[in-house]
């Protein structure tokens, strides 16, 4: 009986710290590839994201020349492992020849010194046809005090 008490406490805090997951919020920079046959191979990118539990929302910002897209997002954090989907242009300037991709982002996040990192892959459409797919690379870096 003495035991147990300790076993319990140590399954409950052994289970607490297991679903522990990170917290995202933040102006996030990098940028975003596309795949051969797209309009361009590379474009600038920043996530401005805000975290509450799981659940994420906030807007990505496109750009490139004197192009750019806003994009409202929203997704879900799961430890390291990140899914965000965007669903609504709020803002744009383009080519008469580029429709904006709305993407969704498979992402995981890394830490090394100040530096936290977000990366994976993305696919999207424009008006249901699918958009040459890519990858993401952003970074955030935490000022010490």
């Amino acid at each position: 009986m003495r035991f147990l008490l300790p076993a319990i406490l140590w399954l409950f805090l052994g289970c607490s710290f297991a679903t522990a997951q990170v917290n995202i919020s933040g102006q996030w920079k990098g940028s975003i590839t596309q795949e051969k046959g797209g309009y361009r191979p590379t474009y600038d990118f920043e996530m401005f994201l805000s975290q509450k539990g799981s659940t994420l929302k906030g807007r990505s910002y496109v750009f490139v020349d004197n192009i750019f897209a806003v994009i409202e997002l929203s997704g879900e954090v799961s430890g390291n492992n990140i899914s965000i989907r965007e669903f609504r242009i709020v803002d744009s300037k383009k080519t008469k020849d580029l429709e904006w991709c709305i993407k969704t982002y498979k992402l995981t996040y890394s830490k090394s010194g100040n530096t936290r990192q977000l990366s994976g892959s993305w696919t999207g459409h424009t008006n249901g046809t699918p958009c040459i797919p890519g990858k993401i690379i952003l970074t955030r870096q935490i000022s010490r005090a």
